[in-house]
């Protein structure tokens, strides 16, 4: 390694022990040479070694921020953060930051026709922080940016360059760019180290007059709303007699909104449980025993919020997610003031916030029905199909406007129906994924399939279809379709039907004892 200059003169022979050598004295043109310096000087540079006849250049400032000497594993992050969280951390307090980007964003505007006056506002503001006439090199160094992203899209790969409280430090035009192009996350390097890199309204005044200064004002109230999001909070049922005095001592300190209770079963409090974490790091044998220590009732009441904190004050966790310190410092003061009101506490089974923006809207839509179940039983009605064991404590009341959440349902069909049925249910789930859920089909040989609806790679709902098992051929299912009852608007089993059903899925799964009451209940129904 050695540092690479031009120009004659009594220059020192070495920096820090690395040689230095004149770019008119490097022998060979083939030569790879790493260009490490800002964008203030980069241009100049490249065109003088493109002008020498070298052309195997790279542009490595970035990698100037690795410390030398330092482990892999200790080596800056490289990960993908949500680009609202990225921006909300680039205040002072109460007071945003970089202004910057914004006026990196209005040129991005009016290169799309979309104002008039972006890259005279850019203009100035390079001149001003760098020197008078760079403006000329760092606009058409933008422009060439942004045709690149315009004809090959947002590299993902490119990092921000930021410092251990996540402000930026390098990669305000690759921001912008974001921001016009309506991406959700962006790809950032932490280095080790803080930076005090201030464009406030205070350094713009200082060299703006008032007309362009209320332009960036407006432009920043017009899009800093999309940046604001709740962080979720759940106070959980060991608690439920402090549900109001809790949401009042959160809301001393934040605002809170969209408070919902939620009324659960057994069965589906334990796969909701399951499913908040689902996204978290968490161990499984810890979500095990919360939910152990939450103790069996007949029914658990659960409280969401939306959280609003001005300054969550994310960091990076050492699994390369992000958490808010605020909701971290939150819950340790909701924990620590009622963990003697709970008998046998448990870490964690009073008071729950998501880490981050990202586990907010997963928790958001794992709490809201996806679809109506009725639609779907409209569009396949006239195919031979109908519903086996709905009489059970975790089918919603309002079956088939709900559907059961986190679990499935078990619907036969004859063979030849199949492939139909299948292609219905499949086309219906993947109208509704709107980009947060996945719809997946296992095939089961000789038996049927399974259609999942999930939400990151979580079971939200499942039809289970078959025409046969092991026990049942498909004869006695073909029997029993012609049996079967129009329920208002979807087809259930007939009662007999329904305890062979019944009694086969018991003596193949043991453990399902919900099906004993419905058996003993009915069994002198089983006479044909």
């Amino acid at each position: 390694m050695s540092f690479l200059i031009w120009g004659g003169g009594v220059e020192p022979t070495s920096i820090e022990d690395k040689p230095i050598i004149e770019v008119e004295k490097l022998n060979r043109k083939d030569s790879t040479i790493l260009v490490s310096v800002s964008d203030i000087y980069q241009n100049e540079i490249l065109n003088l070694l493109y002008k020498l006849g070298y052309c195997k250049i790279i542009c490595a400032y970035k990698y100037s921020f690795l410390d030398e000497g330092k482990n892999f594993s200790e080596s800056p992050k490289s990960i993908m953060i949500d680009l609202r969280e990225l921006l909300i951390q680039q205040y002072d307090r109460t007071e945003f930051n970089r202004y910057d980007i914004l006026v990196r964003l209005l040129a991005v505007e009016e290169y799309y026709g979309k104002n008039d006056f972006g890259f005279e506002l850019y203009e100035r503001m390079q001149n001003a922080r760098i020197y008078a006439g760079y403006a000329r090199i760092a606009i058409n160094r933008f422009k060439q940016l942004i045709d690149s992203v315009e004809k090959y899209g947002y590299d993902k790969d490119s990092e921000i360059i930021v410092d251990k409280n996540l402000r930026l430090i390098d990669g305000a035009h690759r921001l912008a760019l974001a921001l016009y192009h309506n991406m959700s996350a962006v790809r950032i390097r932490v280095v080790e180290r803080f930076e005090e890199i201030r464009y406030g309204m205070e350094w713009f005044s200082a060299f703006f007059d008032k007309k362009w200064c209320d332009i960036l004002k407006l432009q920043y109230d017009n899009i800093s709303l999309n940046w604001v999001y709740p962080i979720k909070g759940v106070i959980w049922p060991t608690v439920n007699s402090y549900f109001e005095e809790i949401t009042e001592k959160i809301s001393e300190q934040y605002e809170v909104r969209h408070i919902e209770d939620f009324d659960f079963p057994q069965e589906i409090f334990d796969r909701f449980v399951y499913g908040i974490y689902h996204v978290d790091d968490i161990i499984q044998w810890k979500v095990k025993s919360k939910i152990e220590h939450f103790g069996r009732q007949t029914s658990y009441r659960v409280r969401l919020m939306d959280i609003y904190i001005a300054n969550p004050d994310f960091r990076i966790k050492r699994t390369g997610t992000t958490i808010s310190r605020q909701g971290e410092k939150l819950k340790k003061l909701i924990r620590e003031k009622y963990q003697d009101k709970v008998d046998n506490y448990f870490h964690d089974i009073i008071f729950h916030t998501a880490d981050n923006y990202f586990q907010s809207e997963y928790m958001q839509s794992l709490t809201k029905e996806a679809f109506p179940l009725r639609n779907l039983f409209e569009s396949i009605y006239d195919l031979d199909w109908m519903l086996i064991k709905t009489e059970n404590e975790y089918f919603p009341k309002n079956f088939p406007d709900s559907y059961p959440a986190y679990k499935d349902i078990d619907m036969v069909c004859r063979r030849e129906d199949a492939d139909e049925l299948c292609e219905c249910i499949v086309s219906y789930f993947k109208g509704h994924e709107n980009g947060k859920y996945k719809t997946r089909v296992i095939f089961e040989r000789e038996r049927g399939f399974r259609v999942r609806f999930e939400l990151q790679g979580f079971l939200i709902f499942q039809i289970d279809v078959s025409w046969s098992n092991y026990l049942l051929q498909e004869a006695f299912v073909s029997d029993s379709l012609r049996r079967r009852i129009d329920s208002g608007g979807y087809f259930v089993s007939d009662r007999k039907d329904e305890l062979i059903y019944r009694i086969v899925d018991l003596y193949q799964h043991p453990q399902k004892k919900r099906h004993l009451g419905y058996i003993r209940d009915n069994l002198d129904k089983l006479i044909y």
